[in-house]
């Protein structure tokens, strides 16, 4: 019988350890991409096209504490004019950027 409860415990233990990484990959993210209007260490604007407005507005992303940086090492390396990629979740009206990829090689509208 304590074999089996230790047995237990150990499944229980190896099921519990996995949750949040299925409750990330369960997280529906969206993408976009656009020209950095501005940027803070709470926040992006760019501009981007919308297709049902047809032509470029200016969105506003939150920027998640946690967020992926690719291609730069920090957000004080991304200013007015970048091209950028965001990956993002939405939690109501407010997106909330998860990865930030910077594309130094073509700038946007400078």
């Amino acid at each position: 019988m304590k074999k089996m409860f230790v047995g237990l415990v150990i499944v229980l233990w190896v099921a519990a350890s996995f949750l949040p990484i299925l409750s990330a990959a369960e997280e529906n993210l969206d993408y976009t991409y656009g020209v950095v209007v501005s940027i803070s260490q709470k926040s992006i604007q760019i501009s981007e096209y919308d297709l049902e407005k047809g032509g470029k507005v200016n969105i506003d992303y939150k920027i998640d504490p946690a967020v992926e940086l690719m291609n730069i090492s920090s957000l004080q390396e991304i200013s007015a004019g970048d091209n950028v990629a965001i990956e993002y979740s939405t939690n109501g009206e407010e997106k909330i950027a998860k990865s930030i990829e910077a594309d130094k090689k073509f700038p946007g509208n400078r």
